[in-house]
C-alpha cells in the first residue's frame, strides 16, 4: 500500500508539473513571445556545400536570425553570398573591390545595408566621377584555407582592383582545424601550398522532433536568454563535461604563448599564399584585422572573467596580434590593425560595438569599421584603386 502511494504521489506530481509547463509556455506564447537565440529560417535551397572551398551559404536563399538583440534578413546570390548576383563582365568605368572573410564579413546580424562592406561601397562612391563595386565574398566559419581558394576558383575571374581579407582572432585557431568539410591546406613560409585536404560532402544532424519542440520551446527560450551567457551556464557546462565556448580566450593567455605564435606563424604563411597569387596578377592586397570584443570592451571581458572565473593577471591581449602584424609588416603586407581604433572608441563613448550576447558587431561597430577602412584607403598609396 505504502509504495502504490508513493507511485501515485509521483504521478500526481508529473502531472501538475506538467500542466504548470504547459501554462508557462501558453502564458509566455500570448503574452512574452521569446526570440530562439540565433533561430534560422530558411527560404531557398539547403544546398551549401562546396568542392573547393568547402561551403558557401545557402545558395539563392532568404534567411532570418532572431534573438534578444537583434532581427533581420538577408539574401543570397546563386553563388551563396550575401550580396547582389553579379555579372563577370566588366564595365569600363567600373572599379571592383573583393573583400574576404568569414561572419564578420558576410554579416549576417544586421540587414545588408547596414553591413560594412555595403557601407564601405557607399562611402568609396560618394565620388559621383567613379563607380566602385565592393563584392562580398565573405562566409560564416571561414578561415584563411577558404579564403585562399574563394579568392583563387571564385573570386579573381571578376577581376578585382583591390582584394581586401578582413582577418578576425578566430581565424589564428580555425586554421589549424581538421573538420571533413574544411579545406585545410599548409604553407611554407614563403607561401608555398604543400598540402590540402579535399573537403567532404558530409551532411549535417537534422534536427529530432525532441529538438524541434525544444528548440521552439518560450520556456527553453527564455532560460537561453537569461542563462546561456552567465557563470550559471558555464557551470552546468562544467557539471556535464562539455567544452568551453570560448576558445579565443588561450590566444591571449601568457602560458601558451609559445602555441600561439605557432598559430599566427601558419596563419601568416596562409596569408603570405594570397599575397603571392596577388601580386602575380599585380592585384593590391590589404588586410584589416578586427579585435574580438573582450579585447576592447572592458565590460565584455569582465563578463567572461566572471563568467570562466579567470586570473586575469594571465591573459594580455596584444602578444599574438602585435606578433602576427609585425610578420606583416616584415614581408610588406598592407595592413590595418583596428585595435587601438576601437580601444579609443570605448575611452571616449559608452555605447557597444558588439552585440553584449554575440561576438559580432552590432550596426554601430560595423559602421565604424566602414569609415575606418575606408579613411585607410584615402590614405594608402599601396593600395589606390
Amino acid at each position: 500500500m505504502k509504495l502504490n502511494k508513493i507511485i501515485v504521489n509521483v504521478f500526481l506530481f508529473l502531472f501538475v508539473l506538467f500542466i504548470c509547463v504547459l501554462i508557462a509556455e501558453l502564458f509566455l506564447g500570448l503574452f512574452f513571445p521569446q526570440k530562439n537565440t540565433e533561430s534560422f529560417i530558411k527560404k531557398g535551397s539547403d544546398d551549401n556545400f562546396d568542392p573547393v572551398v568547402g561551403w558557401t551559404e545557402y545558395r539563392n536563399s532568404t534567411q532570418y536570425i532572431r534573438t534578444t538583440e537583434y532581427d533581420s534578413i538577408f539574401s543570397t546570390n546563386s553563388l551563396g553570398y550575401n550580396d547582389d548576383e553579379w555579372v563577370l563582365e566588366k564595365k569600363t568605368d567600373e572599379k571592383r573591390i573583393i573583400t574576404l572573410g568569414d561572419s564578420y564579413t558576410f554579416g549576417a546580424y544586421v540587414e545588408r545595408e547596414k553591413n560594412f562592406v555595403e557601407k564601405l561601397e557607399y562611402l568609396l562612391n560618394s565620388d559621383e566621377s567613379r563607380k566602385i563595386n565592393v563584392m562580398n565574398f565573405g562566409v560564416g566559419g571561414y578561415s584563411g584555407c577558404n579564403e585562399y581558394f574563394t579568392l583563387t576558383n571564385k573570386a579573381l575571374v571578376y577581376k578585382p582592383d583591390l582584394v581586401i581579407l578582413f582577418f578576425s582572432e578566430n581565424d589564428f585557431y580555425e586554421n589549424l582545424e581538421f573538420a571533413p568539410r574544411l579545406p585545410m591546406c599548409n604553407f611554407s613560409s614563403e607561401g608555398n601550398l604543400l598540402s590540402y585536404h579535399q573537403p567532404e560532402n558530409i551532411k549535417r544532424e537534422q534536427l529530432s522532433l525532441k529538438q524541434k519542440l525544444l528548440f521552439n520551446s518560450n520556456l527553453f527560450s527564455l532560460f537561453v536568454n537569461v542563462f546561456r551567457y552567465s557563470p550559471v551556464s558555464y557551470k552546468l557546462g562544467k557539471f556535464f563535461q562539455l567544452s568551453r565556448s570560448y576558445p579565443v580566450i588561450d590566444l591571449y593567455d601568457l602560458q601558451k604563448i609559445s602555441e600561439n605564435k605557432e598559430k599566427a606563424e601558419k596563419s601568416f604563411n596562409v596569408i603570405l599564399g594570397i599575397k603571392k597569387v596577388l601580386d602575380e596578377e599585380k592585384i593590391p592586397f590589404v588586410v584589416v584585422m578586427i579585435p574580438y570584443p573582450i579585447q576592447v570592451s572592458k565590460k565584455q571581458w569582465q563578463n567572461v572573467v566572471l563568467k570562466y572565473s579567470l586570473n586575469e593577471s594571465n591573459y594580455n591581449f596584444d602578444y599574438t596580434d602585435k606578433y602576427f602584424a609585425g610578420l606583416l609588416s616584415k614581408n610588406k603586407i598592407t595592413f590595418l590593425k583596428l585595435h587601438d581604433s576601437f580601444r579609443q572608441y570605448y575611452s571616449e563613448n559608452e555605447d557597444e560595438l558588439y552585440y553584449l550576447n554575440n561576438i559580432h558587431l552590432n550596426e554601430k561597430g560595423k559602421a565604424f569599421v566602414a569609415a575606418q577602412v575606408y579613411e585607410f584607403l584615402k590614405n594608402c598609396g599601396n593600395c589606390t584603386i
